[in-house]
């Protein structure tokens, strides 16, 4: 059986800035979106310090040819190599050295490593043949390092892999015939489509995750190799699809930037400590008080501006079923209206670790919360107008489900950026801002390309006439540039 190959780079674009959505109509399935429950879950978490790594290659390192290297694979793994290209057989051979590093010696015994003819500029096929127990890989023989760099950085940048790491598809090839070897062929390829739960976690390893079961825990693997951060949800999946028992490198925990914390006596102690800022603010409890001012004040440490929030006025409604948070009607009027009666105040740390390991929010900090409110607050001062054109050409695609975003390759191409913040980021622009701000204000990294993208939903864009009067689009000057901590 074959899967479908990986092809080749192409050119990249900017995700658009505005678009709108038409209502329904046959091309959309005439889905009723006023019949949606919301969005679905989708693949999300903060990836955290994506630096391309250096590579190091083992034994692969002191040999100059293929055949070489072919031989090492045989001897030393049991793998069966003809590739007539040195760079492809490298990276093979460095990235089983990889998986044997943490786990056993002859785990890759009867893979088929051999040259592949590229057809529309594909990197690879895989043969697996059940029957036979067969299962090869035939690889692209016209490659070097310059090229797998370039594929890596963009597929990365398009959203279909959790990492740059030029290693990643080997990672993911050599994950591929594992799962062969432990799952039969009808489960490693039954349909993402079945299974919700692949559909909602696929975007957070990379689109190319949601194509079936081996694809991904091919993902998975390969993420896991790159020390990419993968959170419990995405942990117990993986477990539940049987995917192969494996020892994994140590990535790196979140770590929890507590900023500054307060212990007030009284609702009334935190009201009048406020009013320094010119904040007008009513808490229905201590605990709130308490972690609603620590945000407050670490946006005002981080960037020096103890006016950022002058205006600012703080309200709690319990009349609503569910979270209020900062509506579009009361940030024009400088306020942030929450709903007391959604979360447990009294263990937000708790349903922080919850938000964080669901793969719902990108922080764990019991602040997370004020911290996206108060990003509401800050990117609508910021740049009124962008805000709310924002929330005017984006508000329906909150109302796609994913199984539906391919009918609109604008929301898909977006939610597989903003999955790289967060679940919730990928509802709309106006959310990926706030939950941005939140991963970064607990000291989160990310791509450049996502640091690239906050900016023009951020700040927004702007046509200019350069030197030769030519018009161009640039990101506008905001009001109200942040700063953020640095993770300790």
């Amino acid at each position: 059986m074959r899967l479908n190959a990986i092809s080749s780079c192409r050119k990249m674009h900017n995700s658009p800035m505005n678009f709108a959505f038409s209502k329904t109509s046959e091309k959309s399935g005439n889905y009723d979106f006023s019949q949606s429950n919301g969005i679905s879950s989708v693949a999300s978490n903060a990836i955290r310090s994506l630096v391309l790594p250096s590579i190091s290659f083992g034994e692969a390192n002191q040999i100059q040819s293929a055949e070489e290297i072919n031989a090492v694979l045989e001897k030393e793994y049991g793998i069966k190599s003809t590739l007539s290209n040195p760079t492809a057989a490298k990276y093979f051979l460095n990235s089983v050295e990889d998986f044997v590093k943490f786990n056993e010696k002859d785990m890759f015994k009867g893979l088929t490593l051999s040259d592949g003819k590229p057809i529309n500029g594909k990197f690879y096929d895989v043969i697996a043949n059940p029957y036979e127990e067969n299962f090869e890989i035939e690889f692209w023989d016209k490659i070097n390092e310059k090229i797998l760099e370039r594929k890596a950085h963009v597929d990365f940048v398009k959203g279909k892999t959790s990492s740059d790491n030029p290693k990643y598809m080997f990672y993911m090839l050599l994950g591929r015939f594992l799962a062969f070897k432990q799952n039969s062929e009808e489960y490693m390829y039954s349909s993402t489509l079945d299974l919700r739960a692949l559909i909602e976690l696929g975007l957070r390893m990379g689109s190319d995750a949601c194509e079936d079961v081996s694809s991904y825990n091919a993902n998975y693997i390969a993420t896991k190799m790159c020390k990419v951060p993968t959170t419990k949800v995405m942990d117990n999946t993986y477990e539940d699809l049987e995917g192969p028992f494996l020892n994994f490198p140590e990535t790196e925990k979140l770590k929890l930037l507590k900023g500054i914390q307060h212990s007030f006596s009284s609702t009334k102690e935190a009201h009048e400590y406020l009013k320094k800022y010119k904040i007008e603010a009513i808490f229905p409890t201590v605990e709130i008080a308490n972690l609603a001012v620590g945000a407050i004040e670490d946006y005002i440490k981080v960037n020096n501006n103890k006016k950022m929030f002058e205006g600012l006025q703080i309200v709690y409604d319990t009349t609503q079923n569910g979270w209020t948070g900062a509506t579009r009607t009361n940030l024009k009027k400088g306020v942030v209206s929450f709903n007391t009666a959604c979360i447990d105040w009294k263990n937000a740390d708790k349903s922080a670790e919850r938000g964080y390991n669901s793969n719902f929010h990108p922080s764990n900090n019991p602040k997370e919360t004020f911290y996206h409110e108060l990003a509401h607050w800050l990117h609508q001062r910021n740049n009124p107008i962008n805000f709310h054109s924002i929330g005017d050409n984006y508000w329906i695609m909150s109302l796609i489900p994913l199984k539906f975003s391919s009918k609109y390759p604008d929301v898909y191409k977006l939610r597989k950026n903003f999955a790289k913040v967060s679940n919730y980021a990928t509802t709309n622009p106006i959310e990926f801002v706030a939950e941005y701000i939140t991963g970064r204000m607990n000291g989160q990294t990310y791509p450049k390309h996502i640091d690239e993208l906050f900016e023009k939903f951020y700040n927004g864009t702007e046509q200019i006439k350069d030197a030769k009067g030519k018009t161009k689009t640039v990101i506008a000057k905001g009001e109200y540039p942040l700063k953020f901590p640095k993770a300790e």
